[in-house]
């Protein structure tokens, strides 16, 4: 009970600061006479939202139908678009858009499915959120080649080729957005978290281009880095791995289970995930802690290029700003040393 009534202090907490820092860069973007972004016409207006079948994907596709837009979710598998658009009712429609954001020629396909859609519907598309992701882990210095290139090409490329290919139907009406789920691993990455950090620290830079160069065609874009939330992508990240030889993550292969290497990261990779799953175990924040910084994202006049949601995501940005790169080095290092020694007792 303790925790469940610290994770909801939490919660609140990092709302109010979401609003004072929305309040503050609105009274910053006036006194600097930053041309606004055209008010939201909810009629007709439709949103994209990419892994939409659970976790915050699903959150999002039922936030945005309750506000009034027709909602387009993509999904991997028919099932779970069946199983979306079920949300469809009196407040609006959802349709379900079979996509995996690593396949080219579906993500141009959707285009046109969509494309096809609004103009049938009457309907404009006000918004495009890059949601789909992975979280894989493996420790940096033996991962397979496989696993960064596969976790740049869903977490950094994906959302770049979308952005391009929808460009022409958000143009078609004015304030089109573009908006990205990032992550507080971008500036704090831990262990196991290389490719995921990787990925999402080069959404972090690249934003700040993509910002200066949309905004020139009027089109606001904004990341979104959530802390640890409730979704089925997160509970991965506390699920024990199987046996590294046998995980595609890795570069080992059986011959190698003997060696001094292979044992050393086995030892290390449990004791991480063990510390992993205490520190995670009960933390996790609802999905609606999101809420405030989606919808500024998607219909404020002074939109953010970066809403850092959830305490933790606040914490670990300050805590960022706080150290030294090299001082937090030595403190993860000395963290590192408690955590492989424990692994013996």
């Amino acid at each position: 009970m303790k925790e469940r009534w610290g994770i909801l202090f939490t919660v609140y907490l990092s709302l109010l600061l979401d609003y004072i820092e929305i309040a503050f860069h609105t009274l910053l973007a006036l006194l600097l006479s930053v041309k606004p972004a055209p008010p939201v016409n909810k009629q007709g207006a439709a949103v994209l939202i990419t892994g939409a079948s659970s976790g915050i994907g699903r959150h999002m596709v039922e936030l945005f139908l309750s506000r009034g837009y027709t909602v387009f979710g993509t999904v991997r598998k028919q099932e779970d678009g069946t199983a979306l658009e079920l949300l469809s009712g009196s407040k609006g429609t959802v349709h379900a858009v079979l996509m995996d954001v690593r396949d080219v020629e579906q993500c141009e396909k959707a285009v046109v499915t969509v494309r096809e859609r609004l103009q049938r519907d009457g309907l404009h598309l006000h918004a495009v959120i890059n949601n789909a992701g992975v979280i894989p882990t493996a420790l940096a210095v033996v991962a397979s080649d496989k696993l960064f290139r596969d976790t740049m090409e869903i977490n950094f490329v994906a959302p770049f080729r979308l952005a391009r290919l929808f460009l022409p139907l958000l143009r078609q009406a004015p304030g089109g957005r573009i908006v990205t789920i990032g992550s507080s691993s971008a500036w704090i990455t831990g262990w196991l978290m290389a490719a995921y950090g990787g990925s999402k620290g080069a959404l972090f830079s690249a934003y700040k281009a993509l910002h200066m160069e949309c905004y020139t065609l009027g089109i606001p874009v904004s990341l979104i880095t959530p802390g640890y939330i409730r979704s089925r992508l997160c509970e991965n990240c506390t699920i024990e791995p199987k046996p590294l030889f046998q995980d595609e993550n890795y570069s080992f292969t059986e011959e190698d289970v003997g060696s001094e290497i292979y044992q050393k990261v086995e030892k290390l990779t449990k004791a991480a995930w063990g510390r992993t799953r205490g520190l995670l175990d009960g933390s996790e924040s609802p999905g609606w802690v999101l809420d405030v910084g989606l919808i500024h994202a998607i219909e404020g006049r002074y939109p953010l290029l970066y809403y850092r949601l959830g305490f933790d995501s606040k914490m670990t940005k300050f805590l960022d700003t706080l150290l030294t790169d090299n001082t937090k080095a030595f403190l993860f290092a000395k963290w590192l040393e408690s955590v492989y020694r424990g692994a013996d007792e």
